[in-house]
């Protein structure tokens, strides 16, 4: 009998921890955010070495080759089903412009004329979320049209912010276009 009841139970905990699982990020999120990581630690932990004769053209390399990671990644750039965090949401009488942080701590932001217009789906799901909320949003990262890197506002081919690139490695901020958001 008590080993009926402990079964039941054991059974009915998992059942309920089963339930209770939020949904994983899908494996182009997680390979996005593992080569993120990989190359963060890789950058800082060599910009903290003492100078050596080559030290830039180290970091360049590393840099260069999370761009190239990052390339194969995000392909096209479009991405569905991702999870992140509302950092902050800007309104004006046009409409809102959002930023996203990933869990890997990538910011995601609107270029300028990417503002979310008023009366449209996207803007009325986005009065749904304030400040913290944790979403899942579809989208595209704003990549070069001939899938070559661009000169500006950094040599990164996926929409990169950062003026410098140390800002890229440690903290990247990254063009994005919503397209939808749950």
């Amino acid at each position: 009998m008590l080993k009926n009841l402990l079964a039941i139970a054991a059974t009915l905990i998992l059942m309920s921890a089963c339930a209770e699982q939020k949904p994983t990020m899908p494996q182009q999120e997680i390979t996005f955010c593992e080569i993120v990581n990989k190359y963060r630690d890789i950058y800082v932990s060599e910009s903290n070495k003492d100078f050596y004769i080559d030290k830039e053209a180290k970091l360049a390399s590393i840099f260069s080759d999370r761009t190239t990671q990052l390339i194969q990644v995000l392909g096209d750039g479009n991405i569905v089903g991702w999870q992140g965090y509302i950092k902050q949401i800007l309104s004006s009488k046009e409409g809102a412009f959002l930023e996203v942080t990933l869990p890997c701590k990538v910011e995601l932001k609107p270029q300028d004329n990417l503002i979310i217009k008023i009366n449209t789906p996207l803007y009325e799901s986005l009065r749904n979320f304030h400040e913290k909320s944790e979403i899942h949003f579809s989208g595209n990262f704003l990549v070069s049209p001939t899938n070559v890197p661009s000169e500006f506002p950094y040599k990164a081919y996926y929409g990169e912010t950062s003026f410098t690139e140390t800002g890229s490695m440690r903290e990247p901020e990254l063009l994005f276009m919503f397209r939808e958001l749950k």
